[in-house]
């Protein structure tokens, strides 16, 4: 008999942290799933951490490295036997009665649920928030490029056939980081079907890997880039600018910004930001270009 939900868990080199995670599935008070674990080549002793458990329900498969969870993700989704994929990612957990809330919102009028999550930190990181998760409206395509994505990964319960209608996850390197985002799109453009759950399923971990140099605008640009065409003229000039704010927010991490950027200029002049803001963002580039000039010299 096959499973009512199929839980898919992508993972790599997260030993420490993941018996969490299936812990926080296997303390689940809907006991029906089946839980994959697809390890993306890991180096550490994951494989031997997921093994130590004893459960049925669990299937393990061990993957050359690939460098991204769409991938792991997918082999999960072939794989499965069940109706309902639920993704959750190695360094998050569910609480106890996540799938049971969720199996209440499931009719013939559902295709797609998400919920709340609760930001967590880790060592250094005094963090504890709740993800900016929201209801959307509809056109539910045109809520999440004109809005940006409020559904977080790891609350996620979507039909198996919805997704394999679109193709799964697209495995594209260019849209690593922002994969889960371009799914959601495509499934917007063949179902309005969405339910959202305001009510705190989860924890979502961000650790001190979370504040990087990592571009996070040539991703987000590939993930939305094909869906720009639905939008009407007004809705592409809203689009592009916070396009525009996500690169020169790129540019502000790694640092590649300077005095005569002129979006940039412009960008801080905006009556959105105070004058401290303004006067802070100025005094780094002013600081940034003497350190290069006294670099130069030397």
């Amino acid at each position: 008999m096959k499973p009512f939900f199929t839980v898919i868990i992508p993972t790599y080199n997260n030993a420490d942290i993941i018996g969490d995670t299936i812990n926080s599935v296997l303390n689940q008070t809907f006991s029906d799933f089946e839980l994959i674990i697809i390890d993306d080549g890991s180096t550490d002793n994951t494989k031997e951490k997921v093994l130590s458990y004893k459960d049925d329900r669990i299937t393990y498969t061990k993957i050359e490295n690939f460098g991204g969870p769409s991938k792991p993700r997918n082999i999960g989704i072939s794989i499965s036997r069940s109706d309902w994929i639920c993704f959750l990612d190695s360094d998050d957990t569910w609480n106890s009665d996540k799938l049971e809330v969720c199996h209440k919102y499931i009719n013939p009028e559902t295709d797609f649920i998400y919920h709340k999550v609760k930001v967590v930190g880790s060592y250094f990181l005094n963090t504890s928030r709740y993800m900016g998760t929201k209801e959307l409206n509809k056109p539910i395509l045109k809520d999440l490029l004109l809005k940006g994505n409020c559904i977080v990964n790891s609350s996620v319960v979507v039909r198996k056939s919805i997704l394999n209608k679109v193709n799964n996850i697209n495995e594209s390197r260019k849209m690593i980081a922002t994969e889960d985002f371009n799914t959601w799109l495509k499934i917007s453009r063949i179902t309005q079907k969405f339910i959202y759950i305001p009510l705190v399923l989860g924890n979502y971990l961000v650790d001190g890997n979370g504040i990087s140099k990592r571009d996070v605008y040539h991703p987000y640009r590939e993930a939305t880039m094909e869906f720009v065409k639905f939008l009407d003229k007004d809705e592409s000039l809203i689009f592009n600018l916070n396009l525009e704010r996500l690169e020169l927010k790129n540019k502000i991490i790694n640092g590649s910004i300077d005095l005569l950027d002129l979006p940039f200029i412009k960008f801080i002049i905006n009556k959105k930001f105070s004058f401290l803001m303004k006067l802070s963002l100025i005094w780094f580039l002013v600081w940034k270009e003497r350190v290069m000039r006294e670099s130069f010299k030397k």
